[in-house]
């Protein structure tokens, strides 16, 4: 099957044993095993040095026979099954632990130190225990160290530092990142070098520890259920039921008082004293009910409160009553004056008043009035001031004083029915009646004073009255008459007698005034003057018996008073 030419000379003939069909030949057997043949040396006389290698991205190769091939899936490519990315892409080492041709898909993506996970023909989903490795956030040991257990709650490579130390039993407590403050609660049932469980439970009371650090030992309580209240160190509690405070149980006070509005109190927080809570009504109310809500009473005197008096009446010195002292009756609190005063304010001080009469005080009346010779009666001038009551004579005396005895007076023109009064003597006869003097010692001096124009008077006694009417004004009296005559003239009343039996009226004359002679009877004179014979000095023109001395007569032609100087001398 070798093959070659040469023109003229020996041919150099070649032998490819991978293509010739010889009996040493196989080259047939490589492509059968899916390899390539090579026959590295084509000399004729060599044989049987022909070599399977395997395809790529195979590799591997045997001569004279077929190659057994490998492939490391991690580094080669390209193939279908390999995924060298899929790994250092994640930061991950790729790891074929089978070469062979037929094994594969088996490559192993591995987790970098201190990360671990593993996952074949794919990415790892690669954990981080802190506790277990070693790395700049692991525990190295520190829980171990403090006799802790280490746990990592999360593994996720980027959960870093979430390491947990947790404290051994029966102590408990964990810390994260650090040792733990390990806590021992001496309650727990995990306790087993504690002595409560046969204290607390017996007495069906529940176990605490206060202090539960691990250094802290003996310090746990016997605590009694609700809703008794009550505590013992290392015992058993002696127990207390507030039954105030306490809620749920049938003898329990149950917000009674305070939606009330009140206050509760337990006398007795004994277990063995049931039912005797006390509601009490607060300030400025007071009252109180044994298991019940209290009847309140608010007395507006006593308490201090929005409606309250707050001393208005102790500062006016008034008395306070609160009429109806309960919640419904609000600022009915009154004001009542204190004796000797009376007066009743409500809600306010009282304008106080005083009857200086009929009460008994230092500016009283007191017995002043009733004292007092003769008797007299009190008046109160006005309820509210002071010193302004009155005595007052009683009839038929006269007279009154303020805030002291009055001095009475008898006027006994005015008085009637007594034996030394006028008793209407002066009335009766159209006169008036005056006391010369109302004092109690001058008794029997009135007198009877006649009524104008009439003028007269008598002691205890009718007055014989006059009546001159030239000085008077009446309807039968001169009234002026004479006065206003010209020349003036006067008037003269013949007889004033008038008695209480007036006998003359209208007698009066008008009476001519000297020089002028004449009068006139309830009339104006008609006056005359003779010069002749008038001789009184009040007539400067008269003769006054110039005639007379020469021996002649003499002769008045006139008489007329406006008619003067006119008489004459005649010889005889």
């Amino acid at each position: 099957p070798a093959y070659g030419a040469a023109a003229g000379r020996a041919a150099a003939c070649a032998l490819d044993e991978c293509e010739a069909v010889c009996p040493t030949c196989q080259g047939g057997v490589c492509r059968l095993a899916g390899q390539r043949c090579d026959d590295p040396d084509l000399a004729v006389g060599v044989t049987g040095d022909w070599v399977c290698r395997c395809l790529a991205p195979t590799s591997g190769e045997a001569v004279g026979a077929p190659a057994v091939c490998h492939i490391d899936e991690c580094v080669a490519t390209p193939c279908d099954t390999c995924e060298a990315d899929a790994c250092e892409g994640v930061g991950q080492a790729c790891v074929d632990g089978n070469t062979l041709a037929a094994a594969l898909s088996d490559w192993v993506c591995t987790c970098p130190a201190p990360t671990v996970g593993t996952a074949t023909a794919a990415a790892a989903a690669c954990v981080l225990d802190e506790c277990a490795a070693s790395c700049a956030t692991c525990s190295n040991g520190v829980c171990i160290g403090a006799g802790q257990a280490c746990g990592d709650p999360d593994t996720a490579p980027d959960a870093t530092r979430d390491w947990l130390c947790t404290c051994a039993a029966p102590t408990s407590g964990t810390a994260v990142g650090a040792p733990a403050a390990c806590a021992l609660d001496e309650c727990a049932a995990t306790c087993t070098s504690c002595e409560n469980g046969a204290t607390c439970a017996p007495a069906a009371q529940d176990c605490h520890d206060p202090n539960p650090a691990a250094t802290s030992r003996g310090d746990w309580e016997c605590a009694c259920r609700a809703p008794a209240e009550g505590r013992g160190l290392r015992r058993a509690a002696v127990c207390r039921l507030d039954e105030c405070h306490a809620v749920g149980c049938g003898t329990c006070a149950n917000y009674t008082c305070s939606d009330a509005g009140q206050a509760c109190r337990d006398p007795d927080t004994a277990m063995a004293s049931w039912g005797d809570w006390v509601c009490e009504c607060r300030a400025p109310r007071v009252g109180s009910a044994v298991g019940a809500a209290a009847a309140c009473v608010l007395d507006e005197c006593e308490a201090a409160c929005d409606t309250c008096e707050e001393n208005a009446c102790a500062a006016a010195g008034q008395d306070c009553e609160d009429p109806v002292p309960i919640d419904l009756a609000l600022q009915d609190w009154l004001c009542r004056c204190c004796a000797p005063y009376f007066g009743v304010g409500a809600a306010v001080p009282a304008a106080c008043q005083i009857d200086e009469c009929l009460e008994q005080c230092d500016t009283c009346a007191g017995a002043a009035c009733l004292h007092a010779i003769p008797r007299q009666e009190c008046i109160e001038t006005t309820t509210t001031a002071l010193n302004d009551w009155r005595c007052r004579c009683l009839a038929p005396f006269e007279g009154t004083a303020v805030a002291a005895e009055a001095t009475c007076t008898y006027d006994e023109c005015g008085a009637h029915g007594c034996q030394t009064c006028a008793n209407a003597t002066c009335s009766d006869h159209g006169q008036d009646c005056f006391d010369q003097s109302t004092a109690l010692l001058n008794l029997l001096d009135w007198v009877c004073l006649c009524s104008a124009p009439f003028s007269g008077e008598a002691t205890a006694a009718v007055a014989a009255c006059l009546l001159d009417e030239c000085t008077a004004g009446c309807a039968t009296c001169e009234n002026g008459v004479c006065e206003a005559a010209l020349p003036r003239q006067g008037c003269v009343d013949r007889d004033r007698a008038a008695g209480p039996f007036v006998v003359s009226y209208s007698d009066w004359v008008c009476e001519c005034i000297a020089p002028l002679r004449g009068n006139a009877s309830a009339a104006r004179a008609a006056c005359t003057l003779d010069e002749c014979t008038e001789t009184s000095a009040a007539c400067a023109t008269c003769a006054k018996g110039a005639c007379d001395t020469a021996g002649q007569t003499c002769k008045d032609p006139s008489k007329r008073p406006d008619t003067l100087s006119d008489w004459t001398c005649s010889c005889r």
